[in-house]
């Protein structure tokens, strides 16, 4: 079967947010927003064959555990597990 999972990676809460702290001041600055929170981070997409969707679940939590995150300063978030069809597969990617 086919699964598609959508990963989230980002600083953890004590690890100090240079990206995010910019993107505050920047929103603050052009009169956007007032005391504006951010937190940046890294999404992924990832597509995997498997068995069963316990063993995707567990293939998926590997992959974030010991490759997209950094587990010293980093955390990650699994947001989504699906099983997909071959045909409903989408590789595209919308920033709105």
């Amino acid at each position: 079967m086919h699964y598609s999972a959508k990963v989230l990676v980002r600083l953890k809460p004590d690890v100090k947010d240079s990206k995010a702290r910019v993107l505050e001041s920047v929103i603050e600055r052009k009169d956007y927003a007032q005391a504006p929170v951010c937190h940046c981070g890294k999404f992924y997409q990832i597509e995997i064959e498997s068995q069963n969707l316990i063993s995707a679940e567990h293939a998926i939590e590997q992959i974030a555990r010991e490759i997209l995150a950094n587990s010293v300063i980093e955390c990650y978030e699994i947001l989504s597990l699906e099983e997909v069809s071959n045909e409903s597969r989408d590789y595209s990617f919308s920033g709105n």
